[in-house]
């Protein structure tokens, strides 16, 4: 299922104070892009989270949430080439 705006409760935008206001707008733009229907996002109290995925939008470093999507997108591409091949 993706992300509906329209769904999830506004407590998403609640910007911890040691954040600073362009770096959690950026960490949001991220989460809200990041939706897929394998994913399963977790938006309220705060949190910014991909429970299917592993990744922590609000506490991850910027490299880790890189390296884990890079890591996700390799297996998929690694599933697809074997589903072709065994065509």
């Amino acid at each position: 299922m993706s992300l509906n705006p329209a769904n999830i409760s506004r407590d998403y935008r609640v910007k911890p104070e040691s954040l600073p206001d362009d770096e959690y707008r950026l960490r949001r733009l991220i989460f809200m892009q990041h939706s897929n229907p394998e994913c399963m996002l977790y938006g309220d109290d705060g949190e910014l989270s991909c429970n299917s995925c592993d990744i922590d939008f609000m506490r991850d470093t910027p490299k880790e949430i890189e390296d884990r999507i890079y890591e996700l997108n390799m297996l998929k591409m690694i599933k697809q080439h074997e589903a072709n091949n065994d065509n």
